[in-house]
């Protein structure tokens, strides 16, 4: 098999933003994108902190990553693949479990972040 050639930093560019459409139109990425939005209108109607707003991107960006890295894990044993491998089912269950992960441990600093503001503005 020859070597990919090296592609130029546009090029690259051009690559990554193909890779961030692909993975945006899968079902679970738009949910979280969803959710992502859905909390950042939550921030800017609570008036969160510069500290919070931070915390708050850090975790969408990080659900986003790890489900596109999931996506991509999926896809590749999907090539390598045809039946279910043991090995191979392991591969995807540990990659989604990654997700649950991050999914919960953001859930968990939203409802820190924003829980109380959204209560205290619900009191008004």
């Amino acid at each position: 098999m020859m070597p990919r050639p090296r592609h130029s930093l546009a090029a690259a560019f051009v690559c990554a933003a193909r890779g961030i459409g692909r993975f945006s139109r899968g079902r679970n990425a738009q949910i979280q994108i969803l959710c992502g939005v859905l909390t950042l209108i939550a921030a800017l109607i609570v008036r969160v902190s510069y500290i919070e707003w931070l915390v708050l991107i850090l975790c969408i960006t990080g659900v986003l990553s790890v489900e596109a890295i999931n996506t991509a894990i999926e896809r590749a044993v999907d090539l390598t693949t045809t039946h279910l491998h043991p090995i191979a089912r392991d591969a995807k269950d540990i990659a989604a479990g990654a997700v649950l992960l991050a999914c919960v441990g953001s859930a968990v600093i939203g409802v820190i972040v924003l829980g109380p503001k959204i209560i205290a503005l619900v009191r008004i």
